[in-house]
């Protein structure tokens, strides 16, 4: 039986090892939603938020509907003007850099009070 030397051995785990760590470093990081609640509105009046997060590369919309007047950009920002009061539910994903990520969600209420 023949039996590989050390210097071998140990070659094959440092390529090994090495080719963990690049694979991990392209993969990124899962998103993270920071954000745990959003400001209130008023109809008619301007209304500007940020959603926030790590590691993330875009935002939607998941489900829900934003007020009336409101939009969501990809990266995170609710703006607009509400044209309808009342209480709107709705989830918003989260997505990372690579296609391997998985997206993170998180749900929001916003009250739009009429002027």
């Amino acid at each position: 039986m023949k039996f590989l030397s050390f210097n071998v051995v140990r070659s094959a785990l440092l390529a090994v090892v090495v080719l963990a760590i690049v694979g991990a470093a392209a993969c990124g990081s899962s998103p993270v939603i920071t954000t745990t609640s959003l400001p209130n509105g008023v109809v008619g009046q301007a209304y500007s938020t940020q959603l926030q997060g790590t590691d993330v590369d875009s935002w939607s919309l998941s489900s829900g509907a934003l007020p009336d007047g409101l939009a969501l950009s990809t990266s995170g920002a609710i703006t607009g003007t509400p044209t309808t009061a009342g209480t709107f539910t709705f989830t918003v994903a989260a997505s990372g850099s690579s296609s391997t990520d998985p997206s993170a969600t998180a749900s929001f209420t916003i009250t739009i009070t009429a002027s």
